[in-house]
């Protein structure tokens, strides 16, 4: 049996390949449209996101991101996969979400982390396409989500939206000196609202620590500021009319 930092799959430039192959057998079959059209089929009814908010955005996106949904035809589907572009624009990594009936599952993981560390240039971010740099440089400001999902739901409502995801409840000084360098001199974390019974959630946790990282240990002089999502996060917005229409309005506020 492999060692699992063996397996094929690690070579995420492999995954792309592969999967935009089987896609091209499955369209000329008849059995699908096309790789995003399964991947937003099979994102509605994980996410139950209200299509007439997400639809009008959600094949461009797909595509500008490079996500997309692994088949079980191709191991170790099912699983949405979130590749990773570094400094030089590759994807050497990815952040997976596995399936139950997937290689990958595990019951105390809901990601995987897939790829090869060495090869991986910079920081891990979701979401550094060109047009979200381009306005995170124009406004010097950035808006820090949790998870893939969470940008994602963002980008769906306002495409070149200043936010960016580390896939974690904060940001390293690695992740810091990249966003010095674009000329931020605000963060806006959008984390989880995890609050229960007045104790503080692990989204709330992760906001202060990010802001005291931020203006105390590295001495960035940027400024950290926090916002409560009235969902439990991005994602979860997208399910009620209410709550896409605050989360657009804040979004075009950035």
């Amino acid at each position: 049996m492999l060692n699992f930092k063996s397996e094929w799959f690690h070579d995420i430039p492999a995954v792309i390949e592969k999967t935009d192959a089987l896609y091209a057998e499955l369209v000329t079959a008849g059995k699908t449209s096309g790789r995003n059209e399964t991947t937003k089929k099979q994102m509605y009814k994980e996410r139950r996101w209200l299509r007439r908010f997400a639809e009008p955005n959600f094949d461009a996106i797909l595509t500008r991101l490079n996500v997309f949904y692994l088949p079980k035809a191709l191991r170790p589907g099912p699983a949405f996969v979130f590749p990773l572009r570094d400094l030089d624009g590759r994807y050497n990594r990815a952040q997976v979400r596995p399936f139950p009936e997937s290689y990958l599952f595990k019951e105390d993981h809901k990601y995987r982390l897939l790829g090869t560390e060495k090869a991986f240039k910079g920081p891990m971010w979701l979401g550094n396409d060109a047009p979200t740099l381009q306005k995170i440089i124009e406004k010097r400001k950035v808006c820090l989500v949790e998870g893939p999902f969470d940008l994602l739901a963002c980008k769906l409502l306002v495409p070149d939206a200043p936010v960016l995801s580390s896939l974690t409840k904060g940001i390293g000084e690695d992740h810091t000196d990249y966003l010095r360098i674009l000329g931020v001199n605000r963060i806006v974390t959008l984390f989880d609202n995890e609050d229960i019974e007045g104790s503080k959630g692990a989204g709330r946790q992760g906001a202060e620590i990010t802001k005291w990282r931020v203006e105390n240990k590295y001495t960035t002089g940027i400024e950290v500021s926090s916002q409560q999502c009235s969902a439990s996060d991005p994602s979860d917005a997208l399910q009620k009319e209410s709550l896409v229409m605050e989360l657009e309005l804040f979004l075009k506020g950035l």
